[in-house]
């Protein structure tokens, strides 16, 4: 059925053309008992184990971008967070739904480990803005007030009451996906500064 689904062809359609059988599949362990000598098994499943790897182990180390002596990655964040909130959107008293937007976003932010992530692409929009290079944050990424007061966006999340949830959740592991697009004309420099600044690797 996935086969004529993903060919777009009815199951009459595709006779003919799939396994007689659905022998295509994963065998329990008994199964391959029954099909292959002990040892054969025993010795792949020795193999098997001794070559798995979490995915965990797949995840990228960021580098570390450069914070203020005697600053934590988190509080050098919220500091900036802090100050583009107060241009963006002016003080906790005039606009308290908004702040609220941003302290629970940086909450999950920091409680997930994402500091440093933020922090880099901050620098990488902060470099675009004082080289008068275009770049412009996009995609889920504009579903977080954080990224607009940090000028990684230039959609208000607050405004448009845009869902936080679906570009950052601690129910899913692994980086949020923040894209920057950046002029063509000029995208080699801010690949030099990347380079020059947190290394090639």
């Amino acid at each position: 059925v996935r086969a004529a689904v993903r060919s777009r062809r009815s199951l009459d359609a595709m006779a003919g053309w799939l396994p007689p059988t659905a022998s295509a599949r994963i065998r329990t362990g008994e199964e391959m008992l029954a099909r292959f000598p002990r040892d054969a098994v025993v010795h792949s499943a020795r193999i098997a184990a001794a070559a798995a790897f979490s995915l965990r182990a797949a995840a990228p180390r960021l580098p570390t971008t450069t914070i203020p002596p005697g600053r934590t990655e988190a509080e050098h964040l919220r500091g900036l967070v802090f100050s583009g909130a107060l241009h963006r959107y002016g003080t906790r008293e005039t606009a308290p739904e908004a702040w609220a937007q941003v302290d629970r976003e940086l909450d999950t932010i920091e409680t997930m480990g994402f500091c440093g992530y933020f922090l880099i692409v901050w620098d990488i929009a902060r470099f675009c803005r004082e080289h008068d290079i275009f770049c412009q944050g996009r995609g889920s990424a504009a579903n977080s007030a954080v990224c607009y007061v940090l000028g990684i966006t230039a959609v208000d999340a607050v405004r448009f009451g845009l869902l936080f949830d679906r570009f950052l959740t601690p129910d899913r592991e692994g980086y949020p996906d923040i894209d920057v697009d950046i002029e063509s004309d000029r995208r080699e420099e801010v690949i030099q500064y990347v380079y020059d600044h947190y290394g090639r690797d």
